[in-house]
């Protein structure tokens, strides 16, 4: 019974609570780049997934299941896509994704994007031969900023999340208007979800602060910032 009244005072689209709803704040963009999101079948049900809220905001994606019992993400298609096929996944000869880079690549681009923990992303190079014949892979600059991510904790150093490495990935490719709009979609799902987490939420919204670069001294005006900008008014868990 609690399960079920649960699910009803959740939005059906986003799966947040019907006031911490995000769908009116979504974003939508129409990109050259297109998306393809190879998602593990565990991430769709996961409320701390991301990558889902790429593929609200951004028409031109699709997202492809991996990881079914008995039943294998169909991939053929990809031998014949136009332009140029792009993994974004850090392999050892992965190119650095940069202006330079793109303006060498035949268009349209496809942005290929594993969605699962790391060891889930390795496997799906690993065994997808496709994706080794077929794409070129590519990483973020060494520079990427830190990850602002607090509802998992990171598999490896310097690791972002799905969404904001499709944010930095498309400021690239489409410009940096494009990854301040998704990542303040990343932001607006980042702390919903954390204020949703009680009574923890004040001290990650500290943590996330301080990694934002707030001095210790103002932690607490920039929490009561960051519950203005991105928490409905009167808000409390």
């Amino acid at each position: 019974m609690g399960r079920r009244r649960d699910i009803k005072e959740r939005c059906e689209e986003c799966w947040f609570r019907h006031e911490l709803c995000v769908c009116a704040l979504i974003p939508q963009r129409e990109l050259n780049t297109r998306l393809l999101l190879l998602m593990h079948h565990t991430e769709w049900a996961s409320t701390t997934n991301t990558g889902r809220f790429a593929l609200r905001a951004l028409p031109n994606s699709e997202v492809r299941f991996r990881g079914l019992p008995e039943e294998r993400v169909n991939l053929d298609d990809l031998r014949n896509s136009p332009g140029q096929l792009l993994l974004l996944y850090p392999t050892p000869d992965a190119q650095p994704l940069t202006t330079e880079f793109i303006q060498k690549l035949k268009k349209p681009v496809t942005l290929i994007v594993p969605d699962g923990t790391w060891r889930q992303a390795a496997k799906v190079f690993r065994r997808e031969r496709v994706l080794k014949e077929q794409t070129i892979p590519v990483s973020l600059p060494p520079d990427a900023v830190e990850s602002d991510y607090l509802l998992r904790r990171m598999d490896k150093p310097g690791a972002l999340c799905t969404l904001e490495a499709i944010a930095h990935a498309m400021g690239i490719l489409e410009g940096e208007d494009i990854k301040q709009d998704l990542l303040e979609l990343f932001n607006l799902v980042n702390l919903r979800t954390l204020a949703t987490r009680s009574p923890d939420w004040i001290e990650a919204m500290k943590e996330w602060a301080k990694k934002a670069g707030r001095s210790p001294g103002k932690t607490w005006a920039s929490v009561a910032e960051l519950r203005e900008k991105y928490l409905p008014k009167g808000y409390r868990p």
